[in-house]
């Protein structure tokens, strides 16, 4: 019995590292590389306030755009037409946004391509320097509450939103500290019957 336990353990034991080993080369692999010289196109929805209601909005309006621009960003080869991609769609971007708000607030949404200033990020194994970028801009009412922020292009923000949201809201300054992760593992599964 205790040799069947001590098998186990050296089983998981080098589980656990080939899977951290993998972890890191895909990550390493997958990583999208932004040259020092590159630009991004940054994508910001700023709140109407901290309200419950107002940050929830601005996460859902987030979700709208992101899924009305994922083709677009996809196809888009340089960041010049990233950005003239979304300059012809303001308009259908304002009124996604718009839909978002309708019957749930009483203010709307402005979106607009603008060059402003955002605090240093990382995605990954890249790091964005803070500084002044180009970014689609969504003002939700007076703009006043915590904002969401990613890059547009290239397109880093196109993550699993439903897996990544609590990863992605922690680079973006978010308090997650209200929702709860329950992770479980196979190998601990497997000892404990």
């Amino acid at each position: 019995m205790i040799k069947t336990q001590k098998s186990r353990v050296i089983i998981a034991i080098i589980l656990v590292v080939i899977a951290i080993v993998g972890i890191g080369f895909y990550q390493q692999a997958n990583a999208i590389p932004i040259k020092v010289g590159d630009s991004p196109l940054r994508f910001h929805v700023r709140a109407n306030s901290d309200s419950a209601i107002d940050q929830s909005i601005k996460l859902k309006v987030r979700d709208e755009v992101i899924v009305l621009l994922a083709e677009a960003m996809d196809e888009a080869q340089t960041k010049e037409e990233a950005m003239a991609m979304v300059s012809d769609a303001i308009p259908q971007i304002e009124e996604a946004a718009n839909q978002v708000l309708a019957d749930r607030v009483d203010y709307t949404a402005k979106a607009c391509l603008t060059y402003e200033q955002f605090p240093t990020i990382d995605y990954d194994s890249t790091t964005l320097d803070a500084g002044y970028y180009d970014s689609l801009t969504i003002t939700l009412g007076d703009g006043a509450g915590h904002n969401w922020w990613c890059v547009l292009f290239p397109p880093l923000c196109f993550v699993d939103i439903a897996s990544a949201t609590e990863a992605v809201d922690a680079m973006a300054g978010e308090d997650t500290s209200t929702q709860t992760i329950e992770v479980h593992s196979k190998i601990v599964d497997w000892f404990n019957n």
